[in-house]
């Protein structure tokens, strides 16, 4: 389609796996099934969203509004600083807190952490 309008949709019989949108609406969405994996937005909206399956794992957002958030990863909760300065995004891991497993399966990102750097590795 053109303009402002759908411009990409992939789907595998009714479930959508791919959709990017033009302007300010909806840029980016990945899928698996009906559990969203990947979503990143435009302007001042969301940017970066990394899921798995209904847990949060990684957001990036823009400007003032939140820009790094790690909620749920291999059951550990990070608590962080992030600033911005100079178009660059620097954090520090401050500590972690164990969370209870609300499921049994196991994240496909396994963190590390070393000289408060959090890294992922696949």
């Amino acid at each position: 389609m053109y303009g402002n309008e759908l411009l990409l949709q992939i789907m595998y019989g009714n479930e959508l796996l791919l959709q990017i949108m033009y302007g300010n609406e909806l840029l980016l969405q990945i899928m698996y099934g009906n559990e969203l994996l990947l979503q990143i937005m435009y302007g001042n909206e969301l940017r970066l969203q990394i899921m798995y399956g209904n847990e949060l794992l990684l957001q990036i957002m823009y400007g003032n509004e939140l820009l790094f958030q790690i909620i749920s990863c291999m059951g550990t909760r990070y608590s962080y600083r992030s600033y911005l300065r100079d178009n660059t995004l620097t954090f520090q891991i401050l500590e972690t807190t164990p969370l209870r497993s609300r499921s049994k399966r196991q994240h496909p990102y396994v963190p590390d952490l070393r000289d408060n750097t959090l890294t992922f590795q696949i």
